[in-house]
């Protein structure tokens, strides 16, 4: 057996754990958290005519997100938390949630330098206006920056515009200086931002929740007010994609940005608001990115928070003690696994 599949069967023998301590007589299962579709041992391994394990290996948080923007001291902590999750939903949520989250984050960088992300660009002197459209105005791919140039295939030496449409910025130059009528250049940042941190804010609320089903296991993800959250990540795989995440007083699942001040370099878990009474929100922080998801609990007793709960958020010192999980999922998974005993 491979390290892949070596990994594969310590997850696999730790999220079982986790399973019979609500249902101690469950057989060797997995329980995919996301699909809660259930998947026995043997689909670890590959098939008899080389298909593909049933099984897979889940990062938390995606790989190159994390190589890309994290800190290198704790890069490798980040990637070394690892859950089972069944292929389709491993497949589905990495792409193309993880990968528009990546994209956003460079739009936002580029954003803070005074860049462009995606540009559309047009001239005008007088009553005379030209669209730019591929030549002229241009964007720096790395630092976002405008800058004036009429594209030619590097290897080919072909150019790459139509020249109508140069003579008809040099026309409008020469027609601006000989009128001595401003000539100016109009920029329009036309990246899908809407769309984009939509895509983005369901790739994050997607590590969080795995996030908390690794630390917590079933006790925590076996309970209806993650439905909606559950039901929220397997939409976006059919491109489903809404405004659900966005943060509000009333939510219990939502994903937010805040200031520079709040930045955590690795991710890590808070109660909010930090109180002893009745604490309704769990609060996944990772960077700037918040991410809220319901906190299945009456109460959580004062020692088991650190002494600074009273501030903003309270970061969690040892193991909580949720409510137990709903009788109907239970009786539920219940049903599923008597066709594997």
């Amino acid at each position: 057996m491979g390290s892949t599949g070596n990994l594969l069967h310590k997850l696999f023998q730790i999220h079982l754990e986790s399973l019979r301590q609500l249902i101690p007589d469950a057989p060797e299962v997995f329980v995919c958290p996301i699909c809660m579709n259930i998947f026995p041992e043997s689909d670890l391994n590959p098939g008899p005519n080389g298909e593909q394990r049933k099984l897979t290996d889940g990062h938390v948080w995606n790989e190159k997100y994390v190589e890309q923007f994290a800190n290198q001291n704790v890069r490798a902590s980040i990637l070394f938390e690892r859950v089972l999750l069944c292929k389709p939903c491993n497949s589905s949520s990495g792409s193309p949630n993880e990968s528009t989250l990546i994209e956003f984050e460079k739009f936002r960088k580029i954003k803070k330098s005074g860049g462009y992300g995606k540009v559309k660009a047009f001239a005008k002197s007088g009553r005379t206006k030209v669209d730019l459209k591929r030549m002229g105005i241009q964007v720096d791919k790395e630092g976002g920056y405008l800058y004036w140039k009429y594209p030619i295939n590097p290897q080919t030496g072909r150019t790459l515009y139509d020249p109508k449409e140069k003579n008809q910025v040099e026309n409008l130059i020469k027609e601006s200086l000989r009128t001595e009528q401003p000539f100016q250049v109009f920029i329009e940042d036309t990246f899908p931002v809407d769309e984009k941190w939509q895509k983005a804010q369901t790739a994050l609320i997607t590590s969080a929740y795995l996030k908390l089903f690794h630390g917590f296991g079933y006790s925590y993800i076996f309970n209806a007010s993650l439905e909606p959250v559950r039901k929220h990540i397997l939409q976006s795989f059919e491109g489903r994609i809404d405004t659900d995440l966005t943060p509000s007083p009333e939510k219990h699942f939502s994903v937010g940005i805040c200031g520079s001040e709040y930045r955590y370099p690795e991710p890590h878990i808070a109660i909010n608001p930090p109180s002893t009474n009745r604490i309704q929100i769990l609060e996944v922080n990772f960077m700037d990115y918040h991410m809220r998801l319901p906190f299945p609990a009456d109460y959580i007793e004062d020692p088991e928070l650190c002494e600074d709960s009273g501030k903003e958020t309270g970061e969690i010192r040892k193991a909580l003690i949720l409510d137990a999980p709903d009788d109907e999922i239970i009786d539920s998974v219940r049903e599923k696994l008597e066709a594997f005993r």
